[in-house]
């Protein structure tokens, strides 16, 4: 019975070591969910659905540093399904609040490409990428425009003070992606120089 007890418990743990990855990967759901809702009229609720969807960032990132759940798995998806929650939350800035499509294509292309830009990384050997100060500083900015987008368009349409800060917001969010993504090839640009030196060699 104590053998089995083991084994149960083993597996219990096992389980719950995944629950942070389980989490960002919800996001995606969450997000397209909090978009359908937002394209149909249903306003309300797909601000809740994209509520739930930032708050699971939240959560998943408490529960690996609390139990130490972190994974390099866990390291590579979740900045991935945080990149999809923001693009997909942008873009629905662009459907309904007028949001120039070009600042949209222009995130979406840096975060692309800075993605691919870790996956190369990972095949040439390297380790994976964390996010360092700036590129924090630029989701924290995206993330808290697209929760003031999401309050405006789901209770507070009226509201011209919000709908200003919600455009500011995407300028400096621009501006941020921009920056974070230039810093980030500037200061890799040695690792990967020496990932090709050694693949090479």
């Amino acid at each position: 019975m104590s053998y089995l007890k083991c084994i149960i418990r083993v597996n219990s743990d096992m389980v719950l070591s995944h629950l942070p990855n389980i989490l960002s990967l919800s996001r995606i759901f969450l997000a397209i969910a909090g978009l359908y809702f937002f394209v149909n009229g249903a306003s309300v609720y797909g601000a809740l659905f994209f509520a739930l969807a930032f708050f699971s960032d939240f959560l998943d990132g408490f529960l690996a540093r609390r139990f130490d759940w972190i994974s390099e798995f866990g390291k590579l998806i979740d900045p991935i399904t945080d990149k999809f929650v923001v693009l997909l939350g942008f873009f629905l800035l662009y459907l309904k609040m007028d949001i120039p499509i070009w600042i949209v294509l222009l995130i979406a292309a840096r975060e692309v490409l800075l993605t691919a830009y870790r996956l190369w990384v990972i095949q040439m050997g390297g380790e994976v990428i964390p996010a360092g100060f700036w590129g924090k500083a630029k989701t924290t900015m995206q993330m808290l425009t697209i929760a003031m987008g999401l309050l405006y368009l789901g209770f507070f349409g009226s509201s011209y003070l919000l709908e200003t800060i919600v455009k500011l917001g995407v300028y400096l969010s621009l501006v941020l992606t921009l920056f974070s993504g230039f810093i980030m090839l500037k200061y890799r640009y040695g690792q990967g120089k020496d990932l090709r030196d050694n693949k090479s060699g």
